[in-house]
C-alpha cells in the first residue's frame, strides 16, 4: 500500500521543489492561492507549494480511477511549513 501512496504523490507533482524555487515568482505564488491561507511574509519560503508546481488533481486521479474510488473532492484552507 505505501508504494500506491508514493506513486499518487509522485505523480502529482509537475516541478521538483528545486525547479518551482527559480520559476514560480513570489507574485504568481500569490496570485495562485488564490483563497488558501498563508503568512505572506514568508511566501518566499513557500513557492514550491504552488498550485502550478503539481499536476492537475482531477487529472492524476482520473489516470488512477483502477486504484483510487473520489469520494469527497477537498479543497486547502492552509498552506504552512515549520521552520
Amino acid at each position: 500500500m505505501t508504494a500506491i501512496r508514493d506513486e499518487t504523490f509522485i505523480g502529482r507533482t509537475l516541478l521538483s521543489r528545486g525547479e518551482a524555487r527559480p520559476r514560480i515568482s513570489v507574485k504568481a505564488f500569490e496570485r495562485q492561492m488564490g483563497e488558501v491561507w498563508f503568512d505572506h511574509r514568508r511566501a518566499a519560503r513557500l513557492v514550491d507549494e504552488a498550485p502550478g508546481a503539481y499536476k492537475d488533481v482531477s487529472a492524476v486521479m482520473r489516470a488512477q480511477r483502477d486504484l483510487t474510488c473520489i469520494r469527497r473532492k477537498l479543497r486547502p484552507l492552509l498552506s504552512f511549513k515549520g521552520e
